[in-house]
């Protein structure tokens, strides 16, 4: 459903690929305790990595997804790949229960222009980047009254954890979901 793959193994003899990303962004949501169900969620961005997590983030039963994207006809196309999905509008004034940064704006030391009404009191951030790279994304959403931000290192570790299992055919003995 990503029409992506991150995972390339062998089954029966023959070569598979599989995408490993949502799933492992799912895990670490749940990880921190963060539920999916019913939210409501913004993707700014609308490359590969969205294309990745959408479908991991439905199978969640999420309420809905709108994808934000500078180019409003990217978002769109995207959007009418999946089912609950669509291109955010600028006149939205609701606020957001997941905020999901999936550009790669932060590795110019840059964030993406926020705006105050996605932000309510139960809003969590979450940048598909870690380390200095989130730092621009989480810095100004906590200025703009993010609940709790995360970086995506505990979903680095989830989708090497899925993949390891596809591969080996049994979960990794480090246990990667405690970061």
């Amino acid at each position: 459903m990503a029409q992506a793959v991150n995972t390339v193994f062998w089954r029966d003899g023959e070569l598979w690929g599989d995408n490993t990303d949502g799933d492992g962004l799912v895990l670490d949501l749940h990880n921190k305790g963060i539920e999916l169900q019913d939210a409501q969620i913004l993707i700014i961005g609308a490359g590969g990595a969205t294309q990745g997590i959408i479908p991991s983030l439905l199978a969640q039963c999420v309420a809905h997804i709108d994808i934000k994207n500078r180019d409003i006809a990217k978002a769109k196309k995207l959007a009418q790949q999946f089912d609950r999905c669509k291109a955010y509008q600028e006149n939205q004034s609701h606020s957001y229960d997941l905020i999901i940064h999936a550009t790669s704006m932060g590795h110019q030391g840059l964030s993406p222009e926020l705006q105050a009404n996605w932000f309510g009191n139960q809003t969590i951030v979450y940048d598909l980047s870690y380390g200095q790279a989130a730092e621009p994304f989480l810095s100004s959403a906590k200025t703009m009254g993010a609940i709790q931000a995360y970086d995506g290192l505990g979903m680095l570790y989830g989708q090497a954890a899925l993949s390891f299992e596809l591969w080996f055919g049994q979960k990794p003995s480090i246990n990667f979901m405690s970061f």
